[in-house]
């Protein structure tokens, strides 16, 4: 779990928990949010559009839920992006369906 020299918390890893139901759109709220780790969970629903909003967000490994539904506009330049293993339908961008560091991220930064 990642911290701020103001301790915050920047990027929670909660991987490998037995979390179910859905994301919080809250979420999307926590302007200073880097990471938020939910792998191997068994998280449903749709990625909340909220979370498009996190300017700050820079890692979203979401593999291995049970995530439907499209990927909001803003997540397409998060830099680590992990999709894999969800029911998830549209566009995504080339390489998301693995855990890589986005082309696009790094050119837009």
């Amino acid at each position: 779990m990642g911290v701020d020299g103001e301790g915050r918390v920047v990027s929670p890893t909660l991987s490998d928990s037995q979390l179910t139901g859905r994301i919080p759109p809250g979420l999307g709220q926590l302007a200073s949010l880097e990471g938020l780790g939910l792998e191997n969970n068994k998280l449903t629903g749709e990625i909340p559009r909220e979370l498009g909003q996190l300017i700050s967000l820079e890692g979203l490994p979401l593999q291995n839920n049970r995530l439907t539904g499209g990927l909001p506009a803003g997540l397409a330049s998060v830099e680590i992006l992990c999709l894999s293993g969800n029911q998830l339908i549209g566009e995504i961008p080339l390489g998301s369906v693995q855990c890589y560091r986005s082309k696009f991220a790094t050119e837009s930064r």
